[in-house]
Formats: structure tokens, C-alpha cells, sequence
């Protein structure tokens, strides 16, 4: 890679705090390496008037080909009407720092599908306990506070597998048994069924990735959506999978809802519910 496949993203701000809060935006998201603040005086003209204000002027460090998916985060959060948002690639630049960029920069998607799939085993999904809860947090507790509150577009069958997996799964781990956990679920819901709709579920080769890209309909308190549930994961042919997929329809066409989270979300278990988690393992 040349200098000119690296460059700056400057954006001013009114206050330190709006240009820190987008910088930690795109930290977090990698879509930039380094973010740094400068104080300024800016003179410009806006609607027939010559204006003089103190702004805060954030300047990124990126790839050029990042600018794109930048500018757009940038834009969606910025609090002007017409924010000054200029890329510039650079014409030179020392090779030990720009390889440094490379290295911190790239599709977050990519880190989320990464870290589920390549960094742990699949006995950590479902019984990975503390290690993935702390993991997890370590990792992603910023993304998924930031994807909350500003989810990016997916347009890809990885970048929508990668927000189910930070809105159905991460918060599981980051606020086990409380009702946070289950917050995002219908976010998660709507991401898998847009994606099936527009047949991008068949895009994702690797049947585990298809199986968490379906996991938001398994988890739906809906019996149409348990329904599509057990028909995806009969399609998708994973024995076990597909058990747990028809467990969960069972469930809620007994009970109109799982149990199980009763507690966490403050829920009056009937006394049928209460026998049913007093025998049954699978509490859901």
C-alpha cells in the first residue's frame, strides 16, 4: 500500500465533547486508528451572516478506503445541519505509522464475526460462562453501547450476521439475567428476517454462521415467528440446532412466552410456569 491509500478526516464540532463522542464512535468501530482535537476559531458565512465561533476540530487518521462508511457515521451523528466533513489522502508519510493504521482499521463487522467464530469454540456460545461474559465485555461492550444508540446500515449478509450477533447474543453475555439482556432482541429480529426476505441468509456458506443468523427467531415470544423458526432450521438440516429450534416453539405454544425470563423482566410467573421451571432443564 502507498501514503495515498491512507488520509485525514477533519470535521469541527461546537463543543470537545460532540467531536469526542463521534471520535469514539469511529475508534470503536475501526474506522479510524487515531482521532485527535484541536481548538479553532472559525469564520464562515451562513445564511446571509458572517459567523465567528469557538469550534473543536476532529481530525481522523484512516484508510483511504474507509472514508466512504466514515463519512457516512460522521454525518449521521453530527449535530449541524451542513457540517464541514473534508477527506484528504496523503501524499507521503512515515511507513512504520501507516502500517500502524492498517492494522487498527478495518470492517468491525468482520472483528464481531471474527471473535464468535474463530476465536472461540462452539461449546463457548452456549456454556461459556464468565470467560465469554468477560470476553465479551472487554471487546465489544463499547460497539454494542454505540450500535444501540446509532446502528450503521448492514448491507452485506456478514455485516447483518455481525449486528445479530451484537444485538441478539452480546448482550446475553454483557447483562446475564437481567432485562437488558434481552433489550435488542427485536432489533436482532428484524435484521434476520430482512435478511432471509431478500434470500442474503444463503450468502453465509458456513451453516453455524446461518444457524446465529437465524438464532433471533428461536429467541421471538411470537408463535408465527417460531413458525419460520423451526422452518429455517429444518432448511438448514444441523440435527441439534433444530431440536433446540422446535424446544423453543414448544415453549411458546404452551406458555405464550419463555419462562425463564420472567424474573429478569419483572414477569409474575403462573403456577404452571413455576412447575415448569422447578422440572425443566431448558428454561430459555
Amino acid at each position: 500500500m502507498s501514503a495515498s491509500d491512507y488520509g485525514v478526516i477533519s470535521s469541527t464540532f461546537p463543543s470537545h465533547a460532540e467531536a469526542a463522542r463521534i471520535g469514539d464512535v469511529l475508534l470503536a468501530e475501526r474506522l479510524a486508528a487515531c482521532v485527535q482535537f484541536i481548538a479553532v476559531e472559525s469564520r464562515y458565512a451562513w445564511k446571509g451572516e458572517i459567523k465567528v465561533e469557538p469550534e473543536v476540530m476532529l481530525q481522523a487518521k484512516t484508510r483511504a478506503s474507509l472514508f466512504d462508511p466514515a463519512i457516512a457515521r460522521i454525518k449521521a451523528l453530527h449535530p449541524y445541519e451542513a457540517p464541514e466533513i473534508i477527506a484528504q489522502a496523503l501524499a507521503d508519510g512515515d511507513e512504520a505509522y501507516l502500517d500502524w493504521i492498517a492494522t487498527e482499521t478495518g470492517d468491525i463487522s468482520e472483528a464481531v464475526v471474527h471473535f464468535w467464530f474463530d476465536e472461540l469454540a462452539p461449546e463457548d456460545w452456549f456454556g461459556g460462562g464468565e470467560k465469554v461474559d468477560m470476553a465479551v465485555k472487554e471487546h465489544f461492550s463499547a460497539l454494542y453501547r454505540d450500535w444501540s444508540q446509532s446502528p450503521p446500515v448492514p448491507h452485506t449478509a456478514r455485516q447483518m450476521l455481525a449486528q445479530i450477533l451484537v444485538f441478539d447474543q452480546f448482550p446475553r453475555n454483557l447483562f446475564r439475567g437481567t432485562a437488558q439482556a434481552f433489550a435488542t432482541d427485536a432489533r436482532a429480529l428484524e435484521i434476520s428476517r430482512n435478511a432471509i426476505a431478500h434470500g442474503l441468509d444463503v450468502h453465509l456458506l458456513a451453516p453455524a454462521q446461518r444457524q446465529f443468523l437465524y438464532m433471533p427467531l428461536m429467541h421471538a415470544e411470537d408463535a408465527q415467528v417460531q413458525v419460520q423458526s423451526v422452518a429455517m432450521f429444518e432448511k438448514l438440516g444441523m440435527v441439534q440446532a433444530l431440536e433446540f429450534a422446535r424446544a423453543h416453539q414448544a415453549v411458546i405454544a404452551r406458555f405464550g412466552r419463555f419462562p425463564g425470563r420472567n424474573a429478569a423482566l419483572g414477569r409474575t410467573s403462573t403456577a404452571e410456569e413455576k412447575a415448569f421451571l422447578a422440572n425443566e432443564p431448558q428454561r430459555f
